[in-house]
């Protein structure tokens, strides 16, 4: 998870193991961010570049042209 995501949840970016704190809904906050990343959050799908800027997204997309679609 971006350390900007995890600071806007009152999250510690510098403690890894805060992902798996579970909410009163009963996700934890790894499925929280991966949930609104797939657009299934309240948040309608939010935009990487413009929750951790542009440079950092980069990390998270693979190169154009370069993305596995499996075994054929």
């Amino acid at each position: 998870m971006p350390d900007a995501w995890e600071a806007r949840q009152g999250l510690d970016p510098r403690n890894p193991q805060d992902r798996n704190g579970v909410s009163a809904d009963g996700y934890t906050n790894l499925e929280h961010y991966l949930s609104e990343r797939a657009g299934d959050g309240g948040d309608g799908g939010r935009d990487l570049r413009r929750d951790v800027g542009e440079e950092e997204a980069a990390a998270f997309e693979p190169p154009a042209g370069r993305v596995s679609r499996g075994a054929g």
